[in-house]
């Protein structure tokens, strides 16, 4: 007791520690988000820290509780990942750290206040995918390819004279008796359209796959769409 009470004395009088977080906090839902963690042990002991921040319940983390070990006065950076399961924003408030002393008997615990805030928004990384994929014409390694629209328009482009395969269909009556000869009608395809996307967002929806629920795979399977 005595020992770990002397250990426990030193460590709290000489350990300095300070954090930093940067990184970019629009998130992507559904996906692995990364924070860049820099740590500066200040202190002129070697110490071995466990960290965690406060995250919300709807967010997954991975390689929580690993160690990071800092010589005196050495620093590192140490990258965090995140993946979240919901939409909107949130407040990461403190980041908690924990070292044993030096025979291990008892370990130090702190926080310190982080204040940041994350918007989780839809798939944007999956977007900008697919926009560089446009730029580079690459779009068919992902099975997209261009097909020639059959059919006809319905935007009258001009009128021409009429030739021996044409629809009768497509024959101008008025202008032909204007001009003493059959003339036919020319349509393009229409090039302005206004699409609207229509998503259902009733209980249905509700129901989850791999933590996202239906509804956010439609919202982020029609941005990738439109």
């Amino acid at each position: 007791l005595l020992l770990a009470f002397g250990e426990y004395r030193q460590a709290i009088g000489n350990f300095n520690l300070s954090f930093f977080i940067s990184g970019n906090t629009f998130f992507s839902i559904g996906k692995r988000n990364t924070l860049l963690l820099e740590i500066n042990n200040k202190s002129a002991m070697s110490l071995q820290l466990k960290i965690k921040i406060d995250i919300p319940e709807s967010w997954e983390v991975s390689q929580e509780g690993e160690v990071t070990r800092l010589a005196a006065g050495e620093i590192k950076e140490r990258v965090l990942s995140y993946r979240p399961l919901r939409r909107g924003n949130f407040q990461l408030e403190y980041l908690h750290f924990r070292f044993p002393t030096g025979s291990g008997l008892m370990a130090i615990y702190g926080k310190h206040k982080v204040d940041l805030e994350v918007e989780v928004f839809p798939d944007v990384k999956e977007i900008n995918q697919y926009v560089m994929m446009t730029r580079r014409n690459k779009l068919f390694e992902i099975g997209i390819h261009k097909n020639r629209f059959r059919g006809r328009g319905t935007n009258l482009e001009c009128l021409r004279d009429y030739q021996k395969d044409d629809d009768s269909k497509r024959i101008d009556w008025k202008a032909s008796t204007r001009n003493n000869k059959l003339v036919c009608k020319e349509f393009q395809l229409e090039t302005n359209n206004l699409i609207v996307i229509a998503m259902d967002c009733g209980r249905v929806m509700t129901a989850e796959q791999k933590g996202l629920n239906s509804l956010d795979y439609a919202v982020n399977a029609a941005l990738i769409l439109s």
